[in-house]
């Protein structure tokens, strides 16, 4: 199978996963809990700025504008997750990286989002990225958070950087291990335990 009908049914996977997560909830997922399934869903739109999605620069990073009035362009580095490299200087590319990259890219770029910020951790990196969880919008349907759909599907490992405790991380470490388990992703296909 070639890499893009591979990547296609990634992805076809994974949206059949999320909305299978919400089938049966007449009403709004808290937001400290998770339904059964792992992913992080909600049905009201709670969380953050709105923004939609430029670009992805890897699969941890993209490029996004706010669309609350202000039309200022950030670059976005996700919380929680990080994706095998692909644009790191003097970093070759990593296993699965240009798989992550793709995902990242066929979910997130041109689509309306909510960047949730979370005061558990720093606003901003050392690079100056705004650091975020990024909630896909689905008009009439349920968002997804992107950083959670990453792990679940085997394209980025859990990360917890300086150990500050970000506000999903116990789904997030969940999710991670499912898809261990599942050998998704970078999990079945790059000699990672």
């Amino acid at each position: 199978m070639n890499a893009r009908t591979w990547l296609t049914h990634l992805v076809t996977a994974v949206a059949v996963l999320a909305g299978a997560a919400g089938c049966g909830h007449d009403t709004p997922q808290p937001s400290h809990q998770a339904p059964s399934s792992g992913v992080v869903r909600f049905t009201v739109h709670q969380h953050g700025r709105p923004a939609h999605v430029d670009r992805v620069v890897d699969g941890d990073t993209l490029i996004a504008t706010y669309t609350d009035g202000s039309n200022h362009r950030v670059t976005i580095r996700l919380i929680g997750v990080d994706t095998p490299e692909t644009k790191k200087p003097h970093t070759p590319v990593q296993c699965w990286g240009p798989q992550a990259s793709a995902l990242t890219d066929q979910l997130a770029t041109g689509h309306q989002v909510n960047l949730e910020t979370d005061p558990r951790v720093d606003r901003v990196d050392r690079y100056g990225r705004t650091l975020a969880y990024i909630w896909i919008q689905h008009p009439g349907h349920d968002d997804t958070m992107l950083n959670q759909t990453l792990l679940t599907a085997g394209a980025a490992r859990e990360y917890d950087y300086d150990h500050q405790n970000y506000k999903y991380r116990d789904q997030f470490r969940a999710a991670q291990t499912a898809a261990q388990h599942q050998r998704a992703g970078l999990w079945g296909q790059c000699g990672t335990h």
